[in-house]
C-alpha cells in the first residue's frame, strides 16, 4: 500500500526532499526542547543546597562581573583558569547575578553539548545513530544533574565533544 501511494503521489518526492534537508534539525530541536524541559524547572530551588564548590564558582563569576579580573592568564578558585568562569559570568550578566543565572549557564552549556553530540555522532555513524545518541544523552540522569548545577563540570564534556568533532572535521 505504501509503495503504491508513494509511486503515484507527486507530493511524496517533495516531502522526502524537505525531510532530508530539515528533518535532522527538527528532530534535534525536539530533543533540545525535551532537554530544556528536564533541566529548567525549579532551577534555583532544586537542589536546595548550594555546594561550596558551586558557591566558589559563583564568586569567581562575580569577580568577572565586577571587573576584578584584569588578565585572562591568571588562575581563579582551586587553581582553575579564570577564562573558564567567563561563560557563567556572561550568562549572569543577562540573567541576573543570582543562583538562577549561575545554574542557567550550566543548562545552556549542557544543551550545547547535546548539539555537538549530534554533530559528532552524525560524523561517525550517520543520522539514526546521531538521533539515538543525542536522545540518550538528553535524558541521561548524570547529564541532567551536571547541567543543573552551577559547577562547571559540564563544560569539560562540551570541550571534549567539540575538540573531537573539530579534529574529525579537520582530518577529513
Amino acid at each position: 500500500w505504501r509503495l503504491t501511494i508513494g509511486a503515484t503521489s507527486s507530493r511524496w518526492p517533495r516531502w522526502r526532499a524537505l525531510w532530508n534537508v530539515w528533518g535532522d534539525w527538527l528532530l534535534l530541536g525536539g530533543l533540545l526542547v525535551v532537554g530544556a524541559a528536564l533541566r529548567l524547572p525549579n532551577l534555583a530551588s532544586m537542589p536546595y543546597v548550594v555546594h561550596g564548590d558551586e558557591a566558589s564558582c559563583a564568586l569567581e563569576a562575580l569577580r568577572w562581573l565586577h571587573g576584578v579580573v584584569h588578565t585572562l592568564l591568571s588562575t581563579g578558585w582551586y587553581g582553575l583558569p579564570v577564562l573558564g568562569y567567563g561563560i557563567p559570568a556572561l550568562v549572569m550578566h543577562f540573567a541576573g547575578d543570582s543562583l538562577f543565572g549561575l545554574r542557567l549557564s550550566s543548562v545552556i552549556v549542557g544543551l550545547l553539548s547535546l548539539i555537538v553530540m549530534s554533530l559528532l555522532a552524525r560524523e561517525f555513524a550517520g543520522r539514526r545513530v546521531a538521533f539515538v545518541a543525542t536522545a540518550l544523552l538528553a535524558v541521561s540522569h548524570l547529564h541532567i544533574q551536571f547541567s543543573r548545577s552551577g559547577i562547571h563540570y559540564i563544560h569539560a564534556l562540551l570541550a571534549v565533544e567539540l575538540t573531537l568533532w573539530l579534529l574529525v572535521r579537520a582530518l577529513r
